[in-house]
């Protein structure tokens, strides 16, 4: 079968929770979003951060930057870092 979806490590820019375009590299496909409850197309990073942890959060799906969005949200994609 076919898979519709862009391979990980494909770097996208797409909207994000406040409606801005960002940079993003695809870590993984079809997530399920524990937090939120929610299924996703994809989870990733934001460039030129990268994964960042932060230690201080009660909540374990909470302390890092991993956003999680959907195909439909990508703008445009990028060729290179």
């Amino acid at each position: 079968m076919m898979d519709i979806l862009l391979d990980v490590g494909t770097i996208v820019n797409a909207l994000n929770e406040d409606e801005e375009i960002q940079k993003y590299l695809i870590i993984g496909k079809r997530q399920y979003n524990p937090n939120s409850g929610k299924c996703w197309d994809y989870i990733s990073v934001p460039l030129p951060a990268g994964y960042t942890m932060h230690t201080k959060c009660e909540h374990p799906y909470e302390n890092n930057n991993m956003y999680f969005f959907n195909h439909t949200d990508i703008r445009s994609l990028e060729d290179h870092l």
